[in-house]
């Protein structure tokens, strides 16, 4: 987490390593370091996380505690993007796989089973993901929903879901090699 210096005097901020001017005295960048901060009188002010641009209008600097001022944008403008991205994303991981619905179209030649389950998990999920998100009732309910990971991962690797809302996981893609494009 990044921080700043603070002279609550001036509301002068100062910063590690970057050389600054007090009282008609010059500091090099050597001499900006929290010791002599501290010798001055400034406060160390820890910087919080910036709220998520895409979910707040902020301001382009945080406050003199470290917060931030920010806005909510508009939940219906957000629930139309971002129900647009879940189209977007169905799309994306159908479309590498529409060569196996023409073939089966032009040949008759059937799909392998994992991709025929695939396909239709992937149909599915989509009209989950976008209901979802038509079901909140508030932008920070909305960013959770869609930045929560599905899953957790333990440190051996096993993965477990996860009990904060999140979007329904998409389908994983068969471990398969799809048949020769003919």
């Amino acid at each position: 987490m990044s921080s700043f210096f603070l002279d609550q005097a001036t509301a002068q901020r100062y910063y590690v390593g970057r050389p600054f001017v007090y009282q008609g005295r010059q500091y090099t960048s050597a001499g900006a370091n929290p010791t002599k901060f501290a010798e001055l009188g400034f406060i160390e002010v820890q910087i919080q996380p910036r709220p998520d641009d895409r979910f707040y209008i902020n301001n382009s600097q945080c406050n003199d505690d470290g917060s931030w001022d920010s806005t909510p944008r508009d939940l219906d403008d957000l629930k139309v993007q971002w129900v647009q991205q879940q189209d977007q994303e169905e799309y994306s991981l159908l479309s590498p796989t529409d060569w196996m619905i023409t073939r089966k179209a032009e040949t008759g030649q059937d799909l392998e089973p994992e991709w025929s389950q695939y396909r239709s998990d992937v149909r599915t999920v989509g009209p989950v993901r976008r209901n979802q998100i038509e079901q909140v009732t508030t932008v920070p309910e909305l960013e959770a929903l869609v930045t929560n990971p599905a899953w957790i991962y333990d440190p051996d690797g096993t993965r477990t879901p996860n009990p904060e809302p999140h979007l329904q996981p998409w389908p994983d893609v068969p471990d398969l090699e799809p048949t020769t494009r003919r």
